[in-house]
C-alpha cells in the first residue's frame, strides 16, 4: 500500500504530524487493513496505528487513566490511534499501566516486521524486547477473543454482531496458535489460519475452528456467512467452553469457575455470561432453578440477573420502619426471587448488580412454591447466607 495514495491514511499521518512533529519518533499500521497479502476485495475499514513518542506528558488521557489514545470515524472508516514511548514496551507492568492492549500481541506486532508497517519516521524495532522467551498470559489472550464474542452478542444491529463475531474468531484463533505452538509469532490472519491447518494435523479437534475461521474469512470478503448466523455463533460459543471444560485448552475450567472467570475480565462478559447459561453448556452439579424446592437450605444456585425491583418501606408492628427490595434470576430452566431486607436492600444499589450481570447464591431457604429465595448475594463470590436468620 502507498501511504501517500491513501487519503484516509495520509489524513491521519498529516493531523498527527501536524499536533506532535517535535515529539513523534515513530509511526506505525498494525492489524488488516495493512496486511498486503489479504485478498483485494477484503473489507478494510478498521485502521489501527500506533504512534511512539518521545515523552507522553503532553498527549491528553483517557478519563482518570494513564492511557493515552485517540478514536476518529473517516468515511465509515474507524480509526483507533494509540500512543506509546519505547520505554512502555520494556515489560508487562509498565505498558499494562499505560495500555488497555495485550501485552504479548502488542509486542509481537511492533517487533515483527511482517506484522506491521512503517508508516512514518525512523524505525525503532532493535529497541524492542526479543520475543524468543515470551511467556504468553493465555487468560488474558483468550479475553480478547470473548471481548469481541461478548460484543457480538451485545449489538442491536446484526452487521455489527457479525462483524464483532469475526473478530472474535481472528482473536481465538491467534489464542489457538501461541497456546499449541509456543513459537509462534505472526498476527496476519492468513498466517493464523495456515498456523492452524498446520496444527489440526495432530490435534483432530481443530477442524472445527478452521472451519469456524474459514467462514470469518468467507464473511469479511463477501458481507455474508454461508450458515445461518445465530447458529454459526452459537456453534462457536460451544465449542470453546467444551473445549475449557474439558480441559483442552490452558485451563480445565468447570462451570462456576467459567463465570468467576467471565465476570472477573473487564466490563464481566455480561451477554455472554448470559448465553453460556441459556445454552447449557456444562455437565455440573449445580442446582438448576427448576430443581428447587420449598425448604432447600445452602444449596448454590447460578443465574444472570433479568430484572430489578424498587425498594420499599414499610411499617412494623412495633414502630420501626422496614425496607424490603427483590431482584429476578434466572438460569435455562427458569426464574427465581431474590428477597432483601433491611440492610441488605444496599446490594441493588450497587453498580455491579447491573441486569445481565451473572451471580452465584447460596441461598437460606427456599420459603414457598412462588420461588422466592431468603438472602443476600455477592458478585464473583458464594456468599452463606446462615448469618441472616432473621425472618421478618
Amino acid at each position: 500500500m502507498n501511504n501517500h495514495q491513501d487519503p484516509i491514511l495520509k489524513r491521519i499521518l498529516d493531523d498527527l504530524v501536524a499536533r506532535y512533529s517535535d515529539n513523534i519518533i515513530t509511526i506505525y499500521g498494525i492489524g488488516s487493513y495493512f496486511d498486503d497479502t489479504l485478498p483485494s476485495n477484503w473489507v478494510k475499514n478498521d485502521l489501527d496505528i500506533v504512534v511512539i513518542v518521545k515523552t507522553l506528558k503532553n498527549i491528553p488521557k483517557q478519563d482518570w487513566t494513564e492511557i493515552r489514545y485517540k478514536i476518529k470515524e473517516i468515511n465509515g472508516n474507524h480509526a483507533w490511534v494509540g500512543f506509546n514511548t519505547v520505554e512502555v514496551y520494556q515489560d508487562r507492568y509498565t505498558f499494562n499501566k499505560q495500555s488497555v492492549s495485550n501485552y504479548e500481541w502488542s509486542l509481537i506486532e511492533i517487533k515483527h516486521p511482517e506484522n506491521s508497517k512503517l508508516l512514518y519516521g525512523k524505525d525503532i524495532r532493535d529497541q524492542i524486547p526479543n520475543t524468543n522467551d515470551l511467556i504468553f498470559d493465555y487468560d488474558d489472550v483468550l479475553a480478547r477473543g470473548l471481548y469481541h464474542l461478548d460484543k457480538s452478542l451485545s449489538e442491536k444491529e446484526t452487521l455489527n454482531a457479525m462483524k464483532a463475531y469475526s473478530k472474535a474468531v481472528f482473536k481465538t484463533g491467534f489464542y489457538f496458535c501461541i497456546y499449541f505452538s509456543k513459537n509462534y509469532r505472526a498476527t496476519s490472519i492468513l498466517e493464523i489460519g495456515n498456523k492452524l491447518k498446520q496444527l489440526s494435523e495432530d490435534n483432530d479437534f481443530l477442524e472445527k475452528m478452521i472451519e469456524f475461521f474459514e467462514e470469518a474469512i468467507i464473511y469479511r470478503i463477501t458481507g455474508q456467512f454461508k450458515t445461518d448466523f445465530n447458529e454459526l455463533r452459537n456453534e462457536f460459543i460451544t465449542y470453546i467452553f467444551s473445549l475449557l471444560e474439558n480441559g483442552t485448552l490452558h485451563r480445565k475450567m468447570d462451570y462456576h469457575e467459567v463465570v468467576q472467570y467471565l465476570t472477573g475480565t473487564f466490563s464481566g462478559f455480561p451477554f455472554l455470561n448470559q448465553k453460556v447459561q441459556k445454552l447449557d453448556l456444562f455437565n455440573d452439579s449445580r442446582i438448576r432453578i427448576k430443581d428447587l424446592t420449598v425448604g432447600m437450605r445452602n444449596v448454590m444456585i447460578t443465574g444472570y440477573i433479568e430484572e430489578t425491583f424498587g425498594t420499599y418501606k414499610f411499617n412494623r408492628d412495633d414502630g420501626t420502619i422496614g425496607k424490603v427490595s427483590s431482584f429476578l434470576i434466572s438460569d435455562s430452566t427458569g426464574q427465581v426471587r431474590v428477597v432483601l431486607w433491611d440492610e441488605q436492600v444496599k446490594i441493588v444499589r450497587n453498580n455491579d448488580y447491573n441486569v445481565g450481570r451473572t451471580i452465584n447464591i447460596v441461598p437460606l431457604i427456599i420459603l414457598s412454591s412462588l420461588s422466592i429465595v431468603w438472602g443476600v448475594c455477592k458478585v464473583n463470590q458464594n456468599i452463606d447466607f446462615n448469618r441472616y436468620q432473621t425472618l421478618i
